[in-house]
C-alpha cells in the first residue's frame, strides 16, 4: 500500500464484524463504516451520506471474491477507491 493510505483521514470502509477485526489484525486500524447485514450497495449508500466523495480516496479491505459493487458505486460518486482482500 502506498504511504498514508490509512492516514486517519482516509475513510475506511467493509462489510461485516469479520472483516473489520481482519483490518485491525493486519493493520491496527478499525474501519470508519461498519455494516451489519445488508448488501454492499447499503454499504456504499451509508458511506456517500456521511462522506462527501468526490475527489476522496476510500480503502475497501475484504474478501478476495468480491462482487465489486460497492467499489463501483463509490467510483460513481467520484472516490478514489483501491479494494484489498484481506481474506480467502
Amino acid at each position: 500500500l502506498g504511504e498514508g493510505i490509512l492516514a486517519p483521514e482516509v475513510p475506511v470502509a467493509c462489510q461485516g464484524a469479520a472483516t473489520d477485526a481482519a483490518l485491525q489484525a493486519v493493520w491496527g486500524r478499525r474501519a470508519d463504516f461498519v455494516l451489519e447485514g445488508g448488501v454492499q450497495e447499503d454499504l456504499a449508500r451509508l458511506v456517500a451520506s456521511r462522506v462527501a466523495l468526490r475527489g476522496r480516496r476510500v480503502l475497501l479491505p475484504g474478501a478476495r471474491r468480491q462482487r465489486g459493487a460497492l467499489a463501483q458505486l463509490l467510483r460513481r460518486e467520484g472516490a478514489e477507491v483501491l479494494v484489498v482482500p484481506l481474506y480467502d
